[in-house]
């Protein structure tokens, strides 16, 4: 098994004293493994995840702001999608609904099941970025009822969603 020298970097999570002290160490005597010397970093990927060295709460935060910017990126095909004459014989309301479900929902909360001990501006800030990406699939203003249009697409809210992610893992 060889060790990849590019990808394999080294964190030390927390904000304290002792971390810090463990990543001037590291950074004057490096860790060499297999003939790489292996860098530290203040964040990385891992498993979809970004893992910040300032915490799970900044964790939570930089993983919502990619998967945010996926999430836009991925709504301009649900436009195209459903605007397709070919999806247009289901309906453009409630293909746009599948389409959100199944492409937008998993972007967004991919292993919201785990964040854990977020406050109550995270969700609030969740339920907003997912409220603008489903009003801009739809071409309609944020400012409408909000739970009224998730009633007529049969959607419940981001918070609701992670909540039964949480209650399944839980009892998994």
């Amino acid at each position: 098994l060889l060790a990849n020298g590019q990808k394999t970097k080294i964190l030390v999570t927390g904000e304290n004293e002792e971390s810090r002290l463990m990543r001037g160490k590291l950074e004057n005597t490096p860790v060499v493994i297999q003939g790489n010397e292996i860098g530290i970093t203040e964040s990385d990927k891992y498993l979809g995840f970004t893992v910040s060295q300032k915490g799970v709460q900044e964790s939570i935060k930089m993983t919502l702001d990619e998967r945010t910017k996926k999430a836009w990126n991925r709504q301009y095909l649900i436009k195209s999608a459903v605007n397709n004459p070919a999806m247009q014989k289901n309906g453009f309301v409630r293909s746009t609904a599948v389409l959100f479900r199944s492409i937008i929902t998993p972007t967004l909360m991919y292993s919201c099941e785990t964040w854990f001990g977020i406050s109550k501006g995270f969700v609030k800030d969740l339920e907003k970025r997912y409220r603008k990406i489903l009003c801009n699939i739809l071409d309609i203003p944020v400012t409408g009822k909000y739970e009224a249009l998730l009633n007529e697409l049969g959607l419940i809210k981001a918070e609701t969603f992670m909540d039964i992610q949480k209650m399944c893992f839980i009892n998994n």
